[in-house]
């Protein structure tokens, strides 16, 4: 409902004729929602070490989640990486791919580990997709 309602007032900023009353109409006539936001749990970092060597970069996915257990980057960079995108040691994610406002968000580098470095984007790209 907060997502419609936004887009409600935007469209009220261009001058559209919108009932900004709407949502609060709709969620008076829904009643209460019994659904709770909850956050995803996390793995224990005591137990990332044993999970990442269980992955033996045997597949493309496992090798794409050991490099983001490397960086910590968003899953959609690392699913849009591209080998231009790699210099020496350092990864630069286009801002076009990062979570943001578009056209607001400035290209970010990921300093690579010598482990991510030497290894897995160069693996990584002998995959076919």
């Amino acid at each position: 409902m907060d997502w419609i309602g936004i887009c409600l007032k935007d469209a009220a900023a261009l001058g559209l004729d919108v009932n900004l009353q709407a949502t609060d109409k709709a969620k008076a006539l829904l009643g209460n929602q019994r659904h709770k936001a909850a956050n995803i749990p996390a793995m224990p970092w005591l137990e990332v070490p044993a999970f990442y060597n269980s992955l033996n970069g045997g597949t493309l996915t496992e090798l794409a989640l050991r490099l983001l257990i490397l960086t910590a980057v968003r899953s959609g960079p690392l699913r849009f990486l591209h080998e231009d995108q790699l210099g020496g040691n350092v990864w630069t994610i286009p801002g076009d791919t990062l979570k943001g406002q578009k056209d607001a968000t400035s290209d970010f580098r990921v300093q690579l580990s010598q482990e991510a470095m030497l290894e897995y984007p160069h693996r990584v790209f002998q995959f076919e997709c």
